[in-house]
């Protein structure tokens, strides 16, 4: 059986809103400088500062 990778997606949940905090804060202008420094994706940094949520948090209305 495969290992779950709940842990992995918290830690980099949680380095995405630090970055997104740094970038709001303007700690700094680059994405690519912010992306390397907090070790994320650099598009998906991109995409979440552009507002696009995440699957799972959107809520369907019935």
């Amino acid at each position: 059986m495969a290992p779950r990778q709940q842990p992995q997606q918290s830690c980099n949940e949680g380095r995405l809103s630090l970055t997104t905090t740094a970038y709001k804060s303007k700690l700094s202008q680059s994405f690519c400088r912010l992306a390397k420094l907090y070790n994320v994706p650099r598009l998906t940094l991109q995409t979440r500062l552009n507002g696009v949520q995440l699957k799972r948090e959107i809520v369907v209305a019935n």
